[in-house]
């Protein structure tokens, strides 16, 4: 029979699998938008100079896309290959002038997107729920249907540069950019366009049919004879309030991000940098990886935190808090952000002051809502990973080493914004993690006092209860303890949020230690004695999850005495997600150096050489100062 435990990781695991298979199907939808939007800027001039079938056809649907046709009815049915099979989106606009109506229909969810002068609203139909804010519209990301396009596609996409000036130009200048540097090609007795991967064919007026890649799509379009619902005509639905601004900012920023997930510029295909400083920090750059050195004050951290990485700390939020929350809000029919904000008030007043002030500052840095900080990292205690730690004959030279992975966000390119923070805050221990930008709590860390804590859960632990968020209980612990006796005191001291556990291990002794955490209770697991959780046949050596995931690392432990961190490297990596493996970390904690393999677009981490990080020696050296 399975344990409890076993059963609540097996429903998480379902939950964040079912949550990026919505976000799949969006990005399907984006590519819809993505091939019409950038269609019209080609097609539209030719279409205005001839009069073939083909380019009459494309005309009615592409004016429609761009928005210069103020009054349509269209409908697209996409289809998208998702874990071998292929979903079915249908998406209905209709549009009346400024107002205009848009539904998504997919086995996976469904939504509807009702846009009038006076407000928005969002339904989820399976729900029974419409979010709606009425509010005037003062943010940029907007979504005025005038101009939409361009607004839905990030200049980091492969076409973020290309489409808005294919939408803006002079459609005579466009025609001839397309002729010679896209070759679009028309062939009337086909009734086919080509051009750049993109194949439509026109199955009749007003219809078109086509795709890119392995989606495919086909879209009509006409007149739009009847009359739009009044906004807040909602029979048998619950109506819960959302800020106007926040909802049409979640939606726009979501696709936008999107963009970049699917089709990634060649700045997200080749991550890298140089070298910068700011007061109080700076990024060095160590074979091809970002490394962010913070230290001072939490206003001090915070602020330099943002002005190192404005643009990362922006695309963290985009990832999780609006493309995440998007689908979160799909799947159980909540609006995210409310959820946030009511989650933060009730774990305020166990939040560590220092947390609150670094990440007010952090958001003043990026100008953004603190909200939006603050809700990003309440979202990393939901992210799933794994660890262990191994020390004594089984390593050379007796050194303990802790392993961890993250097995989530890779296949939603938060390795974009992926990042190893050494921070020394004043007065407190300097600690080091990996990371995302944005991030400012730790699930696994090590600090210079030679202790690491790991989380060790394989699945996404499920937020519960009214304790410290687990990420920022984790680097705290490491900021107050120079022993394991003082990390063993503030486990017993405070409360973690939610049910979890922690290897605790100390460099300087090679003694290890779990923290096991139920419901507000902490018991203490140390190597060899029972716990469910653990595989206990390595009394002396090693902390191991009782889960098959580590059977390399188990069976190498059976065959050898004594592993060098290459090959413990190599063995967590053999362990890691087969397809969303976006971080993978190797700690060294009395050694003071860690080895760190962040994934990229073409490949998940275990596929990528780990990267030694001195961390003591970047403790140790003064920071680069800011140019004059």
């Amino acid at each position: 029979m399975r344990s409890d435990c076993e059963c609540s990781s097996s429903v998480a695991h379902l939950v964040t699998r079912t949550l990026q298979a919505r976000i799949l199907i969006l990005q399907g939808c984006t590519v819809y938008a993505l091939l019409v939007s950038g269609l019209c800027g080609v097609m539209n001039p030719i279409a205005l100079g001839q009069d073939s079938p083909v380019e009459k056809t494309m005309a009615i649907v592409l004016n429609a896309a761009s928005g210069r046709t103020k009054n349509f009815q269209s409908r697209a049915v996409i289809q998208v290959p998702l874990a071998g099979q292929t979903q079915e989106v249908m998406i209905d606009v209709q549009r009346d002038g400024a107002n205009y109506d848009m539904s998504i229909v997919s086995k996976l969810f469904s939504m509807v997107l009702r846009r009038r002068d006076e407000g928005t609203a969002l339904a989820i139909p399976n729900h029974k729920v419409v979010f709606l804010g009425k509010e005037a519209v003062t943010t940029q990301d907007s979504l005025d249907f005038n101009g939409l396009s361009v607004r839905l596609i990030s200049g980091a996409s492969q076409v973020g540069n290309m489409a808005p000036m294919l939408l803006q130009l002079d459609p005579a200048m466009v025609l001839n950019m397309a002729k010679s540097a896209m070759r679009a090609k028309v062939d009337d007795a086909a009734g086919t366009l080509s051009m750049g991967g993109i194949q439509i064919r026109v199955t009749q007026p007003g219809q078109i049919a086509g795709g890119m890649g392995e989606i495919k799509m086909r879209v009509g379009v006409k007149d739009f004879e009847a009359k739009l619902p009044n906004l807040e005509d909602w029979p048998g639905y619950r109506v819960e309030s959302v800020e106007r601004n926040e909802l049409e900012q979640t939606l726009a920023r979501a696709v936008r991000r999107v963009t970049e997930m699917i089709m990634p510029g060649d700045g997200l295909l080749e991550i890298s940098g140089y070298d910068t400083a700011v007061d109080n920090g700076e990024i060095k750059w160590i074979e091809g990886q970002r490394v962010v050195l913070l230290r001072g004050t939490p206003e001090q951290i915070g602020r330099a935190h943002g002005e190192l990485m404005n643009w990362e700390v922006h695309t963290s939020i985009d990832t999780l808090v609006n493309c995440y929350g998007l689908a979160e809000s799909l799947r159980n029919g909540k609006w995210f952000g409310n959820e946030l904000r009511q989650r933060f008030a009730k774990l305020k007043p166990s939040l560590p002051e220092q947390f609150v002030s670094e990440m007010q500052a952090l958001a003043d840095a990026v100008q953004q809502p603190v909200e939006a900080v603050i809700g990003l990292n309440l979202l990393v205690d939901t992210l799933p990973g794994s660890g262990f730690a191994i020390g004594g004959t089984a390593t050379t030279e007796g050194i303990l080493h802790h392993g961890r992975t993250w097995d989530f966000m890779a296949l939603l390119g938060l390795q974009d914004a992926a990042v190893t923070y050494v921070i020394s805050p004043t007065g407190r221990t300097p600690i080091v993690y990996v990371g995302f930008a944005g991030q400012v709590g730790c699930l696994a860390g090590m600090n210079d006092a030679q202790l690491s804590v790991g989380e060790l859960v394989r699945h996404a632990p499920v937020a519960e209860g009214d304790g410290m968020p687990r990420c920022m209980f984790t680097r705290q612990a490491l900021e107050e303890s120079t022993s394991l006796e003082q990390l063993e005191e503030f486990w017993s001291k405070h409360t973690p949020n939610g049910t979890s556990d922690y290897i605790l291990a100390d460099g300087k002794s090679g003694q290890m230690v779990v923290a096991a955490s139920r419901s507000g209770k902490i018991r203490m697991v140390k190597p060899g004695e029972h716990h469910p959780l653990l595989a206990t046949q390595f009394v002396e050596t090693a902390l191991l999850p009782a889960d098959d995931r580590w059977q390399p690392l188990t069976a190498q432990l059976s065959s050898s005495s004594a592993l060098e961190s290459e090959t413990i490297g190599e063995l967590l990596g053999k362990s890691a997600s087969a397809s969303d493996n976006l971080q993978n970390v190797l700690f060294v904690p009395g050694e003071g150096t860690l080895y760190v393999a962040h994934a990229t677009r073409r490949q998940r981490a275990a596929e990528l050489p780990y990267v030694r990080i001195e961390a003591r020696q970047l403790i140790a050296a003064p920071l680069t100062p800011k140019p004059q």
